[in-house]
């Protein structure tokens, strides 16, 4: 289980952006259990307060390449230090360039509470401590590495990450729910154990940078073998030997163009294959699924069927229906077994062929036996389709293998004559036959890296497949989450269905299994759900809380209801009815547990999602310490300054339609 960050309270001192009260200077928040609710105006520093939080907790770091709206599957997770105008945000903000500022955040990881303190001038570390204990930290490396052994996170970028995708919703809001490239890193972070993820890690970044080289490799190898022909066709001497060499040659080239398009093809047979295996055995269980189900029908009707009949008779009859063998000499009798079910399902007695004297119930049983009868016939169809697939993959493999080893031995055979007619060519060929040494000892690395690069793909999908096993044994945990949050949102039917999408490592090589949630919603057009495959196929309001309740449930699963999320209310987008339901969910997932952590941030509005967050939380003075009220707190804009009472006003008519819910 990863671990992920617990608020715990947030020290804000000498910041021009919130110079406080006369009585409490600065801004200091205390987060607890519920809901922790910021207000204020536009331009008062809502965003400005969430930003510091997550730098607070990222350091002057961020994911190589941003952190927003590009493809994260596949890529490195690999951090780089912010230049100094990006250190600069917070010091670019107040006149005085935060230079006497601090920012000091508590918080927990598992059991264990850390604090750190920046100056907000360029988010340098001052200091990082373990709470109950006499150990600091001053050096980002080191405050690193803290982090990464206690959350069980692998790597500081991971961490990152984590934070981007789970605890902080900036204005991009990646939609997580419809982004298949960030699910396959961020499931692997959460449900892989830190040693396998590092393998898995590991083992990606390797197969990156030899795809990467090789294709490096090939390009440059063309422009020396081009090169090479040239300055050979422009020597005149030794006609014979040169006219056998570009026979040769010739022959060469089309033999190793032909090998690579086999390697290619090799590797998609191999692929083919592996997947006709998983078919086939997929096939196998449901047919097995298929039979027990009309086993358990057949044995259902036995019951009711023949109350008084001994349970030695059921048990005889059951065993010749459900296993096709005889109980006394043990011969398959498969026809025999097939007439005592078409009798059963006749509504006749499996013995005699009578009809049953009484009515026999498939009660308590899902289906009926015609159905699982069908289901049986469609199993076996399946299964045999799948085994014939499986058997002209193993075909094909077995084929190109053959083939590939067939002409790498005829491609070598020839090289070693190359070389040996190269060796008698005249003295002034010498530099002709020094570059052609160098070509052909690039072809030769280049074919070794090709080889452990197809090798390393292999590796790499037999630990995705294990990766694969282990994300579906929490896919119905996270499934139930998610339904249960969703549900408190929408009205609608929404689900999660586990999926499998195939995506390549690299820009070569076969395609890889990888682990992935998608939507099914039901609408004003369809009764039953229907696939949603992107953000643009439901409502603004829809979007959001449905990608809400996705990171609740993976945080609800992955990390035991112990985490913090930090979010701006789309209080624009919801109706009446709507926020009242939308206020229930986050008020739930807030209490779900003691080291559970919500923030909303808003403007104050006369909507009403923040009044029924109010209500709920058992809010009913802007003076609770659950409210930020960030007009008090952080310096007026020239709007606030000459419509103070009106904003009063507004808040006052917040938390008093809170207190007539």
């Amino acid at each position: 289980m990863i671990h992920l960050p617990v608020l715990n309270q947030l020290t804000v001192e000498g910041y021009g952006m919130y110079p406080g009260t006369t009585d409490a200077p600065g801004l200091s928040i205390k987060f607890g259990p519920g809901v922790t609710l910021v207000v204020g105006a536009n331009g008062l520093g809502k965003s400005t307060l969430v930003y510091m939080v997550f730098r607070l907790l990222s350091g002057p770091y961020e994911l190589q390449g941003g952190g927003e709206g590009n493809a994260l599957g596949g890529k490195r997770i690999e951090i780089r230090r912010l230049y100094a105008w990006e250190a600069q945000t917070f010091a670019l903000r107040v006149t005085d360039g935060a230079t006497a500022a601090t920012a000091t955040l508590r918080y927990s990881i598992a059991d264990q509470e850390y604090e750190v303190r920046r100056r907000l001038s360029d988010l340098s570390l001052e200091e990082f401590r373990v709470i109950g204990s006499e150990v600091h930290y001053t050096t980002e490396d080191q405050v690193q590495s803290v982090i990464s052994s206690a959350s069980g996170i692998n790597t500081f970028g991971e961490w990152i990450l984590a934070l981007r995708l789970l605890m902080f919703y900036f204005e991009d809001r990646r939609a997580l729910v419809w982004d298949k490239s960030a699910q396959r890193q961020l499931l692997r972070i959460l449900f892989l154990s830190p040693e396998m993820s590092e393998e898995w890690s590991r083992q990606f970044r390797e197969i990156l940078e030899l795809d990467s080289d090789v294709r490096n490799t090939t390009y440059v190898l063309n422009k020396e073998e081009r090169a090479v022909r040239r300055g050979e066709t422009a020597l005149t001497q030794s006609p014979e030997i040169r006219q056998q060499i570009s026979v040769l040659e010739a022959a060469q080239v089309k033999d190793q163009s032909i090998l690579e398009e086999l390697s290619d093809a090799y590797v998609g047979t191999q692929s083919e294959r592996d997947a006709a295996r998983l078919s086939f055995l997929r096939a196998e269980q449901q047919l097995e699924d298929a039979r027990r189900t009309r086993e358990r029908l057949e044995l259902r009707i036995l019951e009711t069927a023949f109350p008084s009949t001994s349970e030695t008779a059921r048990y005889i009859v059951a065993h010749l229906v459900s296993e096709d063998a005889c109980l006394t000499c043990s011969s398959q009798v498969p026809g025999y077994a097939e007439e005592l079910r078409d009798r059963l399902a006749r509504s006749a007695c499996p013995v005699c062929g009578s009809e049953f004297s009484r009515p026999a119930t498939e009660e308590g049983v899902d289906g009926s036996l015609p159905d699982a009868v069908a289901a049986v016939e469609r199993a076996k169809d399946h299964l045999a389709s799948s085994r014939e697939r499986r058997e002209r993959a193993e075909g094909a493999y077995a084929a190109a293998l053959d083939s590939v080893a067939e002409l790498t031995a005829r491609v070598s055979a020839r090289e070693a004559e190359l070389v040996s007619l190269v060796r008698r060519l005249p003295p002034e060929d010498a530099d002709v036959k020094e570059r052609r040494d160098s070509v052909a000892a690039r072809q030769g690395r280049l074919a070794s890296d090709r080889e452990r690069l197809n090798r390393m793909r292999v590796a790499f999908i037999e630990l995705q497949t294990g990766v694969n096993s282990i994300v579906v044994e929490s896919a119905d945990a996270v499934k139930e989450a998610f339904e249960a949050y969703a549900s408190g949102f929408l009205y609608e039917e929404c689900t999660l269905s586990w999926a499998i999408y195939r995506d390549r490592v690299g820009e070569g090589g076969p395609l890889v299994d990888f682990p992935s949630f998608q939507l099914d919603m039901t609408g004003a057009s369809f009764d039953s759900p229907v696939r949603r495959d992107g953000p643009e196929f439901v409502s603004e309001s829809q979007r959001e809380f449905i990608d809400l309740s996705f990171k609740m449930a993976l945080i609800a699963v992955a990390a035991g209801e112990a985490g913090s999320i930090i979010i701006d209310a789309p209080e624009s987008s919801l109706d009446a009815v709507f926020a009242a339901r939308a206020a229930d969910v986050l008020t739930r997932f807030a209490m779900s547990s003691p080291a559970t952590r919500l923030v909303v941030t808003s403007n104050l509005v006369d909507g009403d999602l923040i009044p029924e967050l109010l209500q709920q939380s058992g809010i009913t003075s802007p003076d609770d310490d659950r409210v930020v009220d960030l007009l008090e707190i952080a310096e007026p804009t020239a709007a606030v300054r000459q419509r103070r009472d009106e904003y009063d006003q507004v808040r006052m008519r917040i938390f008093a339609r809170a207190g007539e819910l």
